[in-house]
């Protein structure tokens, strides 16, 4: 059976996720497909706009909320990881809200679901946010039942 072109593979693949540049061509590449293969899926994907790292990035963000939403810096950690740039990583933080919004959302997507502010602290650290963030947002979500534990 013949091997599916290196461009049906990345077309493939973004049709599950958007991908960063670099982290789709690594991918082909972890696939055997030979480096000008993949180069040439690149361009026909970047010219046609199917390919786009703002895109990718502002996805990566939206998903950054609620049930989901972890500490700025591990988000950036995360994208940086995926091999976001620099200039994507800084725009992405300007409209990244503070931490202290981002623990908000987790906390209050996952209320009810506490049995005890420890259990909250835990999961909010899981999560990158730091012990300060943490203090002030129990301190605000749990008000009373903080002070009495």
């Amino acid at each position: 059976m013949a091997r599916k072109p290196c461009l049906a593979v990345a077309l493939d693949l973004l049709a599950r996720r958007d991908w960063l540049q670099v982290e789709l061509a690594a991918r082909l590449k972890q696939r055997g497909y030979p480096e000008d293969d993949i180069q040439s899926a690149l361009v026909w994907l970047d010219s046609h706009r199917v390919l786009n790292d703002q895109k990718a990035v502002e996805r990566a963000l939206e998903t950054n909320q609620g049930r989901k939403a972890v500490a700025r810096e591990a988000w950036i950690e995360q994208l940086r990881r995926r091999g976001a740039g620099e200039g994507l990583l800084l725009d992405a933080l300007e409209q990244l809200p503070p931490d202290d919004e981002l623990a908000i959302q987790l906390l209050e997507a996952r209320h009810g679901k506490w049995k005890n502010v420890g259990q909250a602290a835990r999961h909010l650290a899981s999560k990158g946010f730091e012990p300060e963030t943490i203090e002030s947002v129990l301190e605000a979500f749990f008000d009373e039942e903080f002070r009495s534990q």
